[in-house]
């Protein structure tokens, strides 16, 4: 009968297998089954860990049970107990316990705008239930992107990806745990020609509308700013040659007064009362021609203001209104300062010289 008896135990651990059935409470319960012996009344479960402390020693009726055990190394062994109570034992097997739960990744899901000339890129998942050996894949039907995990937490990791063999296909994401626990995007990776922020604000520098053009805005966006500033520049010319007549016709108006204020009435005798009737008339012609002129410089100034205005405007829509793929833009690389006007005034029946200022600065 013991001879028997320990061949069935000895067959427990040819036959022996285990179950892992572990959810993801906080219990963190395990199972542990084996195959029932003929003869055995009922068994004795041992398990101590890597130290040689028992952690279980414990008399069943049934051919399994229950534990509540953490990520280790322990050894476990199974004996089968006779009607006299005599225990025969397997010999001690070592039993590895590594948890994987699911890993989900929070973001990105998705990275649909890669620069087609980009040699390699990091990427940080951010997420839960990573672990240190977790894999991370990138890959299509037809290749598979070398990675490489950088560092790594329960909660983030970041990967370096080689994109110099690259396929032009998209790339699907696949994040790995242990006992084929994973975390599947299809289509993560999508590569494009990717416009550069910095290339398209130079342009519009330049010449705007250029950098819209170069992004390939619609027609009647990128065609705004140069038709508007034509026309605004036409504008300008236009009031520019009005504003010489006029300053020319209030000199003239202005130098008339002052001579007629010249003569004196013995010099004027009999026609002395006309001289001041011409005067008076011309002082009101005067006042016109002023009121007309600053009428005409205030054009001018507006006309400016509209100029830089939409030439700020064509700035400000090259940096800003447009969803680039590469978030690189730091908002102290670049300084702009913007000043344009034309100072024009009357005094003392003195008109003063035009003023311009312009001022542009990009800093890298």
């Amino acid at each position: 009968m013991n001879k028997k008896l320990i061949l069935l135990i000895n067959k427990i651990f040819i036959l022996f297998f285990f179950t892992l059935n572990l959810k993801s409470n906080p219990t963190k319960e395990i199972k542990v089954d084996w195959n029932s012996v003929n003869g055995a009344f009922n068994y004795s479960f041992q398990l101590k860990d890597k130290n040689e402390k028992i952690l279980v020693n414990q008399k069943i009726l049934e051919n399994s049970i229950l534990l509540n055990l953490a990520n280790g190394t322990y050894l476990y062994r199974v004996g089968a107990i006779n009607r006299k109570g005599k225990i025969f034992y397997s010999k001690w097997i070592p039993l590895e316990i590594k948890f994987s739960f699911l890993p989900e990744v929070i973001e990105p899901l998705e990275i649909n705008e890669v620069n087609t000339k980009a040699k390699r890129m990091s990427i940080k998942f951010k997420g839960n239930n990573f672990q240190e050996e977790s894999k991370v894949h990138i890959l299509n039907l037809n290749d598979k992107l070398p990675t490489k995990i950088l560092n790594w937490s329960k909660e983030e990791i970041e990967v370096e990806i080689d994109l110099k063999n690259r396929s032009k296909e998209n790339y699907s994401l696949i994040l790995e745990n242990p006992n084929n626990r994973k975390f599947i995007k299809e289509n993560f990776l999508e590569f494009k020609d990717v416009v550069s922020r910095w290339e398209v604000t130079k342009r519009s520098a330049i010449f705007p509308g250029w950098g819209q053009k170069y992004r390939k805005d619609k027609i009647w966006h990128y065609s705004f700013f140069p038709m508007a500033l034509i026309g605004l520049t036409i504008s300008y010319y236009l009031n520019y040659n009005e504003n010489l007549n006029l300053n020319d016709k209030f000199i003239s108006e202005r130098n008339n007064l002052l001579f007629l204020s010249s003569i004196s009435q013995e010099q004027a005798g009999n026609n002395f009362k006309n001289l001041n009737t011409f005067a008076i008339l011309n002082s009101y012609e005067l006042i016109y021609s002023q009121k007309n002129l600053n009428g005409s410089f205030q054009i001018s100034n507006t006309v400016l203001n509209g100029i830089a205005g939409i030439y700020l405007f064509n700035l400000i829509d090259a940096l800003f209104f447009h969803k680039y793929s590469l978030k690189n833009y730091n908002e102290d690389r670049v300084k702009i300062y913007l000043s344009l006007y034309q100072n024009n005034s009357i005094q003392n029946l003195e008109v003063k010289e035009n003023t311009y200022q312009f001022g542009l600065n990009f800093k890298y």
